[in-house]
């Protein structure tokens, strides 16, 4: 399963049922190994392992984007503005985007285009880095 398209992203089978939850961050499952990675949805304070394109029923291998500047899209939690910080939302286990001015807060992608709504997804620009303290 650890197979690789290219470096830009990563196959790994979902923990439950993803198949309504495109373009959301996603972290490593606890039962996930080195030879069978598993994934599921970020919530408040995870640390992402990559963001879900197209998701699928529980046990599908699904391929995951990279946070190693990969362009992507991510749904987001609300309104954000270009060049926007984007970590994982703090709401619920819901692997949305939403953006972080604070210092020392770690953030997994940069918006690259606005958006106006909660749900919406954003072109983006993965990273894995933090905001300076």
């Amino acid at each position: 399963m650890g197979a690789t398209n290219n470096g830009r992203t990563f196959v790994a089978r979902s923990a439950s049922d993803l198949s309504s939850y495109n373009y959301r961050f996603v972290k490593d499952s606890t039962g996930s190994t080195a030879e069978d990675r598993i994934v599921e949805l970020c919530g408040s304070g995870d640390t992402p392992c990559g963001i879900l394109e197209v998701g699928d029923v529980a046990g599908r291998k699904m391929e995951i984007v990279r946070l190693n500047g990969q362009n992507t899209r991510l749904t987001v939690g609300g309104i954000v503005a270009l060049g926007s910080l984007l970590k994982c939302d703090t709401a619920a286990t819901e692997g949305k985007g939403i953006a972080t001015t604070t210092d020392g807060n770690r953030y997994f992608a940069v918006a690259d285009e606005i958006t106006t709504a909660n749900g919406n997804t954003a072109a983006v620009y993965t990273c894995n880095a933090f905001r300076g303290a």
